[in-house]
């Protein structure tokens, strides 16, 4: 990592979390990612509107996703990751099909509990077989850890899995590679802190800069009114929560890296009752990064946090290309449009994370 004045250069990042969808927002992520710097790996969640059961589908994913970023600018080195979902019918036949398949990686959603999430576990002891096989087979189990239990309310969700369901699943496989998704609390942090092996956590931007007050309405930035684009899941927690996850991505420990769950939906689905889960971050997530982590002095850890630390627990090499960001403010636009697959009409909007606000920094493309 070369850090400058007004320059910083890093090893091309990779994003261990994003949705790219099923429609016409697929091309449109594609198209974000690589304009906005994530040019390595991406790791594709399979909870499509048709989940991604089984390696056919998965591999159909992962061809769609490269015929539309092989025209396109950076897209030399992109390489998209495949996922398989596990549901309560996974077999462990199913989990040796897809990992001889190159797909070495599956996702366990809760039932219910967030986007596409219809097919998710409710009964955890059901996926033990599969698990099993994962781990004889060294397979990465990513999980997206909020209780799917209902008389658990939502602040308590991810302590109640860690505790019901994550710490019975380390204890009986214990060498079974385990994600745990997009933390949200310092129980989380200090939990997975004590695992010496196989464990490790993806945090996303917006739960490194964003409280339960932004999102109700309580603080200045929020303009004192609450706000559908940063609705999540797992929700926002609170400053102690987000000052740990800080601490966590700035202190060096290889067990925590960069996942930013980019979420995109539609504003008709945002702004609306029952609207969608779901932050749009990716245009923004690496300056954001940068500023936040030059704020508090701690720029030196951002290229293992966002392009080291998840290749080397997945087992990939670190990426050889670089991406370089200069200091020159921007205003973050308001929404991005989403086109149909003509081209020509719109098939709606997307509002990112961190709308109309200014950035310090952004991407260059001089090299």
């Amino acid at each position: 990592m070369r850090i400058e004045k007004d320059r910083v250069t890093l090893l091309c990042p990779d994003n261990w979390h994003c949705h790219f969808r099923d429609d016409d927002r697929l091309p449109f992520m594609v198209g974000q990612l690589l304009d906005n710097g994530w040019r390595g790996r991406v790791l594709a969640m399979p909870n499509l509107t048709n989940p991604i059961l089984e390696l056919g589908h998965a591999e159909l994913h992962m061809r769609q996703i490269q015929g539309y970023a092989e025209n396109l600018p950076h897209s030399q080195n992109f390489s998209p990751v495949a996922t398989i979902q596990i549901t309560e019918g996974t077999t462990p036949q199913m989990i040796q099909d897809a990992y001889l398949g190159e797909v070495g990686i599956a996702k366990v959603y809760p039932r219910d509990v967030t986007t596409n999430s219809g097919y998710g576990v409710r009964d955890y002891l059901k996926i033990y077989p599969a698990l099993r096989m994962a781990e004889h087979l060294g397979m990465f189990i990513c999980f997206h850890g909020e209780s799917p239990d209902l008389g658990v309310e939502g602040r308590d969700k991810e302590r109640h899995f860690i505790e019901t369901h994550l710490v019975p699943i380390r204890e009986a496989y214990p060498k079974l590679r385990i994600i745990l998704e997009h933390i949200t609390t310092e129980y989380a942090v200090n939990w997975v802190s004590s695992c010496k092996t196989n464990t490790a956590a993806t945090i996303a931007v917006h739960y490194l800069l964003a409280t339960q007050d932004d999102v109700i309405g309580y603080t200045p930035e929020s303009g004192f009114k609450g706000d559908p684009h940063l609705l999540c899941k797992p929700m926002h927690k609170w400053r102690a929560d987000r000052d740990t996850l800080q601490t966590a991505a700035m202190s060096g420990d290889k067990r925590f890296f960069y996942g930013g769950d980019d979420a995109p939906h539609y504003r008709a689905n945002k702004e609306c009752s029952h609207c969608n889960c779901g932050v749009f971050n990716t245009p923004v997530a690496l300056p954001l990064l940068i500023q936040l982590f030059d704020q508090l002095g701690a720029l030196e850890y951002l290229e293992n946090f966002v392009s080291c630390f998840g290749a080397e627990f997945y087992g990939f090499p670190l990426n050889s290309s670089k991406v370089t960001f200069i200091r020159t403010p921007w205003n973050v636009r308001d929404s991005y449009p989403v086109f149909a697959g003509d081209g020509e009409k719109k098939a709606g909007e997307i509002v990112p994370f961190w709308a109309g606000r200014e950035l310090a920094w952004q991407i260059s493309d001089e090299e």
